[in-house]
C-alpha cells in the first residue's frame, strides 16, 4: 500500500491523502515438513487436508495442527512427539524461508489420517522455574543472563536494548511468567522465533513494509470488529513486596475516563516491584494501556506469508470503519486446506474479554493476595524499613545488619526515650484527610506516633494501625517517640489517598 498525495493545496484546502494498494507480483507458496529426531525431512505439503498454525507475542505461544492423509498407513509410526515441523512461506514459485518451527506434542487417528500437534519454539522453555535475583540491572541484560544460565535450547541474539533498570528476586518462578511481567513494565513485546532465538524488542517498533489487508482486495472476512469497552480499566492499584505484613501500594487513576465508563478497576499483586518508582511505572503503563477502549475484532485475508509476530500492519477497510493506517496485530493464524487458498486470521490489538479470561484472572489475583492488607482501601503508600540512616534523631540511632542489610530504629545506648523525626516526603498534591499509619517491630505499644501534613509545623497524632482524621496537605513529616528502651522499629508504613 504506497501513499499518494497531490501536489499542492487549493485555495483553502488542505492536500489529501490517497492510499493505493501495490499488490505482490507473485503467488504465496508453502511448503510444510516434519523433521524426525534423526534429522530426516519429510515433506507433508501435498498429502495435507488441512491445518493452521498461529503465531503472536507476549502472551500467545505459538501452536500448530495439521491434519495429513495416512490412507497408505506409511506414516503411521513415523513421527513421534517431540519431532519438528517446518513450515515455509514464501511469495514467487518456491517456498524457502523457514517462518515457523514447532514441536509435535501429540499425534492422534482419525479416518485414515492423522493429526499432528504441539507448540511453537517457546515449548521448549515452558515449565523451567527460574530463581534469579538482580539490583537496579538494566531489563534486557537480566533476561539475557536468565536465558544463558537456564537454557541452551534457545538464544538470545535479538534482545534490543533495554537500559531501564528493575530489582528483582524470582524463586522457582515460571520463566514465561517472568517474561510477561518484564515486558508489561517495560512496554516490551517477546517471542521465541524459528531459528529458537528470543526476541525482545519495544511494542509497536516493528512495521511490515511488505503486506497489506484491503477491502475489495484481499479482505475475505471481517467479524465483529469496533472499540471493545469490556475491557476498558481506568484506576490501577499496584501492590508491591509486602514487608513485614506492611504493603507497598501506588494507584493509578484517569478521571476523564472514569466519568466516560464508570470506574473499572484493576489490582496488581507483584511482589518483585520493590519501590514506589517501581510500582508507579507498571500502574501507569497498565492504564495507559487500558483506560481508552481498544479496537478489538479479526479480519481473515488471502496469506500474507512474510508477517512477523509483533509487527505492525496496514489495513483499509472503511465500510468498518478501519481507516488506512498501521494496525497492531496481537497474534496472527496461517490457515492451509487442500480445498481452499491459504489464509490468514489477524488479530487486531488484543483479543476481547471474555468470561472465561475473567474467571481466569480473578481466581489468579484472589490467590496471591488473599489476606486483606489494605482494609481501609487507601491507593498509596511510602515505606520505611531502615535500611539506611535517615531522618533526624534525638536519642535515637538505626543499626543496620551488615549481613542482612536490615535495620531497626532503637534509642541510643543509655537512654529509656528517644524521638526520631523522617525526611520530609513531598507529594505531587494534597492527601485527602484519612491516613494510615502501621509498624512492625519490638514493643510497639510503647511508641507514640505524629504525622505532619505541613513538613514539620504543626504534628497530629495517630494511632498504629488504625485510620485516622488530620488535615490535609502535602509536605508530610512522620515523627515516632520511642518511650521504652526495648522498643524497635523495624518497618514503618504511611498508607493514604490523595485529594
Amino acid at each position: 500500500m504506497s501513499p499518494v498525495r497531490n501536489i499542492k493545496s487549493v485555495g483553502s484546502t488542505k492536500p489529501i491523502p490517497v492510499f493505493v494498494w501495490i499488490p505482490p507480483i507473485y503467488n504465496p507458496v508453502y511448503k510444510i515438513e516434519v523433521e524426525v529426531s534423526s534429522g530426516t525431512k519429510y515433506d507433508i505439503t501435498n498429502i495435507l487436508i488441512q491445518g493452521e498454525y498461529t503465531d503472536g507475542i507476549t502472551e500467545t505461544i505459538g501452536n500448530f495442527s495439521f491434519k495429513i492423509n495416512n490412507s497408505t498407513q506409511v506414516y503411521t509410526s513415523l513421527f513421534n512427539p517431540y519431532d519438528k515441523v517446518n513450515i515455509y512461506i514464501d511469495y514467487g514459485t518456491t517456498a524457502t524461508s523457514l517462518r515457523f518451527v514447532g514441536m509435535i506434542e501429540r499425534i492422534s487417528k482419525s479416518n485414515n489420517s492423522l493429526i499432528l500437534s504441539g507448540r511453537g519454539g517457546a515449548s521448549k522453555v515452558l515449565g523451567k522455574n527460574i530463581t534469579y535475583s538482580a539490583t537496579d540491572k538494566a531489563r534486557s541484560t537480566i533476561l539475557s543472563e536468565i536465558i544463558s544460565e537456564n537454557f541452551t535450547s534457545i538464544t538470545a541474539n535479538n534482545l534490543s536494548t533495554d537500559t531501564e533498570t528493575l530489582t528483582v528476586d524470582y524463586f522457582e518462578k515460571p520463566f514465561w511468567d517472568v517474561v510477561k511481567e518484564i515486558c508489561t513494565i517495560a512496554s516490551y513485546d517477546a517471542y521465541v522465533d524459528a531459528d529458537f532465538d528470543f526476541n525482545y524488542f519495544e511494542s509497536g517498533s516493528k512495521t511490515n513494509t511488505t503486506e497489506a489487508v484491503v477491502h475489495s482486495k484481499n479482505i475475505l472476512e471481517v467479524g465483529d470488529f469496533a472499540p471493545d469497552a469490556s475491557s476498558i480499566v481506568n484506576k490501577v492499584r499496584v501492590y508491591g513486596v509486602n514487608t513485614n505484613e506492611l504493603p507497598l501500594i501506588y494507584t493509578a487513576e484517569d478521571s476523564t475516563s472514569q466519568t466516560t465508563y464508570e470506574s473499572k478497576e484493576l489490582r496488581i499483586n507483584d511482589s518483585t516491584i520493590k519501590t514506589v518508582a517501581q510500582a508507579k511505572a507498571r500502574a501507569d503503563y497498565e492504564l495507559a494501556k487500558n483506560k481508552d477502549p481498544p479496537t478489538v475484532g479479526t479480519i481473515i485475508s488471502l496469506g500474507l506469508p512474510t508477517i512477523e509476530p509483533g509487527e505492525q500492519i496496514r489495513i483499509s477497510d472503511p465500510a468498518n470503519g478501519l481507516e488506512p493506517k498501521y494496525y497492531t496485530i496481537q497474534k496472527f493464524v496461517h490457515k492451509f486446506s487442500n480445498d481452499d487458498p491459504f489464509k490468514t486470521e489477524l488479530t487486531i490489538q488484543k483479543e476481547r474479554t471474555t468470561i472465561p479470561s475473567i474467571l481466569k484472572d480473578r481466581v489468579k489475583f484472589e490467590s496471591e493476595l488473599m489476606k486483606n492488607i489494605n482494609p481501609n482501601d487507601l491507593d498509596f503508600s511510602y515505606i520505611w524499613d531502615f535500611s539506611s540512616d535517615t531522618g533526624t534523631h534525638s536519642n535515637t540511632e538505626i543499626v543496620i545488619n551488615s549481613g542482612t542489610g536490615k535495620g531497626v530504629l532503637k534509642t541510643t545506648t543509655g537512654n529509656d526515650t528517644g524521638t526520631w523525626v523522617s525526611e520530609n516526603l513531598s507529594l505531587d498534591s494534597a492527601i485527602s484527610s484519612f491516613v494510615q499509619i502501621s509498624a512492625y517491630g519490638d514493643s510497639i505499644e510503647n511508641i507514640q506516633i505524629f504525622i505532619s501534613t505541613n513538613g514539620g509545623t504543626t504534628f497530629y497524632p495517630m494511632i498504629v494501625g488504625n485510620e485516622s482524621v488530620i488535615k490535609s496537605g502535602s509536605d508530610i513529616k512522620i515523627k515516632l517517640v520511642l518511650n521504652s528502651s526495648s522498643s524497635q522499629v523495624k518497618t514503618l508504613a504511611f498508607l493514604y489517598n490523595l485529594n
